[in-house]
């Protein structure tokens, strides 16, 4: 028995062939209508033109602000110092771009979470929000603030 393969109907498309003569169905205006700018060759809009008229995106009133101010900052909340730090190890920043990323250039830590280990926090470009400063210090962590050194203290 020989089986037959058959395309089904209209499963193609004959291709338009367009300026042959005026009773081909596709001559004169060649399918692009009469006169007027998308008639012509070479016609291409710019995305968002209106023919002139203000346009939809100028028209709207802009929306919203994002600042670019602490883009490589990271957010941090205390439950996470509490999984990943045992009693009495060092936090501070060189951690957190060995273990994430070297772009970092500071950390925020929130107080979401509860913290119960005792940890030295050394505060070069770390920020504390008021609550996690406050549950930082009644858990007994020890926060070390680094000074800098200017050039009058050295003489």
């Amino acid at each position: 028995m020989q089986i037959i393969l058959k395309k089904p109907n209209k499963s193609t498309k004959k291709k338009k062939i367009v300026g042959r003569g005026t009773s081909s169905g596709m001559g004169s205006t060649c399918g692009r209508g009469d006169n007027g700018q998308k008639s012509r060759s070479g016609y291409s809009k710019r995305f968002g033109f209106e023919g002139g008229q203000m346009p939809l995106v100028r028209r709207l009133p802009k929306k919203g602000f994002t600042s670019r101010k602490n883009v490589n900052e990271m957010i941090i909340n205390l439950d996470y110092l509490e999984k990943a730090f045992n009693d009495g190890e060092k936090v501070n920043l060189n951690y957190f771009k060995t273990k994430y990323s070297k772009n970092i250039e500071s950390i925020k830590i929130l107080s979401v979470g509860k913290i119960t280990k005792k940890l030295v926090i050394e505060s070069e470009n770390i920020k504390f929000s008021k609550n996690a400063l406050e549950m930082l210090k009644k858990s007994g962590c020890i926060i070390e603030e680094k000074k800098e050194v200017t050039k009058k203290e050295e003489k």
